[in-house]
């Protein structure tokens, strides 16, 4: 353990330390070892895009596959090299309303979640905000099975007052949220640990289970709920589009937010499909459905 901590604080420094023109030389590299010498996760990526984009022709869908292993190899490396950075340097190559977070705070008096998708680059996403922000953050994340790894990762993570929240949490997320208004971030994309909790949405028209956690949460605290859209202009560019859900708790039915979340992904990732982690299953369970729900997912 002690071992792999040391040696991951010395990766993510090593990788930090590097000049912009080498990492991107760096990311290159791995692009061609993952992608073109080993093939990783290959598989699971085409038939992802295979499933969600059935009009695109072989050779589109062969090109959003290339261009989402660049992607991804750029966001590895921007994500080792938070370590030396720090949010006002990397929030110049942001381009984010973060005025608008606060006012949204500020008019209801009530908390505000922020839900994204894991578009690139969502590790960015959440570090550069606590010091353009004048309320309190916190980022509920997924534990990560190497502990060393996470241990290493959540000292930079909360390097500049970031708080991040494990997701197996909810009690002290209830606690933090009653006592004062906080930013919330969180991926609500991943498959739910339980599939008889979660509420099943069809995702570019393939069944898949969602988390019903952060309605919950949203619904008891009364917090205002925001989509982020983030989008990709360039190497280590990007911009963050903050979308309210208007819609008032009192009016809203069990599952609106949910709905409204997978529509909103949907389109986001439509409008940039190289942009979204294609490596993970997001429909291994598509089959298992009719043993949850005794109608069609909307």
């Amino acid at each position: 353990m002690l071992v792999r901590l040391a040696f991951y604080r010395w990766l993510f420094r090593g990788v930090g330390s590097l000049p912009m023109g080498l990492r991107w030389a760096l990311a290159d590299a791995l692009w061609w070892i993952g992608y073109r010498l080993l093939s990783y996760r290959v598989r699971v990526v085409r038939e992802n895009l295979a499933a969600a984009f059935p009009h695109f022709s072989p050779t589109e869908r062969r090109a959003v596959e290339r261009q989402f292993y660049r992607n991804l190899c750029d966001m590895f490396i921007e994500t080792l090299a938070l370590s030396r950075q720090t949010p006002e340097r990397l929030g110049r190559c942001w381009q984010v309303d973060y005025a608008l977070i606060d006012r949204l705070i500020d008019e209801s008096g009530r908390s505000l979640i922020l839900l994204v998708s894991h578009q690139f680059n969502w590790e960015a996403g959440s570090w550069i905000l606590r010091p353009h922000i004048r309320h309190p953050q916190a980022v509920v994340y997924t534990s990560i099975s190497d502990r060393a790894f996470e241990q290493a990762f959540l000292e930079i993570r909360q390097a500049h007052g970031q708080l991040f929240v494990s997701e197996k949490e909810t009690i002290r997320l209830f606690r933090l949220l009653r006592e004062e208004p906080h930013v919330v971030l969180l991926a609500a994309d991943q498959s739910p640990f339980s599939l008889a909790a979660a509420r099943w949405h069809r995702f570019f028209s393939r069944p898949a289970p969602f988390h019903q956690g952060i309605e919950e949460v949203a619904r008891r605290t009364g917090s205002r709920v925001a989509f982020l859209e983030l989008v990709r202009h360039g190497r280590g560019r990007y911009e963050a589009r903050i979308h309210p859900w208007e819609v008032d708790w009192s009016q809203a039915q069990a599952g609106d937010l949910t709905a409204a979340y997978v529509r909103f992904i949907e389109a986001s990732i439509a409008r940039q499909p190289a942009n979204y982690l294609w490596t993970h299953r997001r429909w291994k369970h598509s089959h298992r459905w009719p043993e949850f729900v005794s109608a069609e997912p909307a």
